[in-house]
């Protein structure tokens, strides 16, 4: 009896460290709870990408639908460019399309890009724009996911055509990979950019 009662509490601490060790990585809390998050292209419309937000605790499940490109997760949703008018949009699981709220372009003619950190709690944004004819000006920023300690980074221009993309954001945020980009080369880069 004496061996049982040394046993049992041992028994319960290793059982009770088990399911710690056993549980997945916590995924991006969104609007309060944890949601896994899917992109689908529309098989009849290869304009129209489908957003699916699933909570993990309750298994609900949201479908957005988009037309647009250029989507990352972030820690308040999913950010994506809007196809129609090239404007920054966000989107959440209640399902609302919103303006994104500090990333904006200027004017139409702006163009925007940017990049999530791995932990999606940081996030790059370079806008491009033109000052004189073909001549780019690029601005690098970065913030928080929620746009707090928003900080700009460098001015790169006037170039003739060319313009910087934000690539990846290194460990610990302290190494960030840009690309001097010529207009209208986008499909023949290197990089498969934001599709994590």
């Amino acid at each position: 009896m004496s061996k049982m009662r040394y046993c049992l509490p041992l028994l319960l601490t290793l059982f009770m460290m088990s399911a710690v060790y056993g549980q997945d990585i916590p995924q991006p809390a969104v609007q309060g709870h944890n949601w896994d998050v899917f992109l689908e292209r529309s098989a009849n419309n290869p304009d129209e990408t489908h957003i699916i937000f699933v909570d993990l605790l309750t298994g609900e499940m949201n479908r957005v639908v988009t037309r647009g490109d250029n989507h990352a997760l972030t820690g308040s949703g999913v950010i994506f460019r809007d196809g129609e008018d090239a404007t920054v949009k966000l989107t959440k699981p209640d399902g609302v399309i919103r303006d994104h709220p500090f990333i904006v372009a200027n004017k139409a003619s702006d163009r925007v890009d940017w990049v999530v950190s791995a932990d999606h709690q940081r996030i790059v944004w370079t806008r491009a724009r033109e000052t004189l004819v073909d001549q780019l000006i690029t601005t690098v920023h970065i913030a928080d996911s929620a746009g707090t300690n928003v900080q700009d980074l460098l001015e790169y221009g006037p170039r003739p055509g060319i313009r910087l993309l934000p690539v990846a954001l290194g460990p610990g945020d302290e190494e960030l990979l840009l690309e001097a980009h010529a207009e209208g080369t986008r499909a023949y880069s290197a990089y498969a950019r934001r599709a994590g």
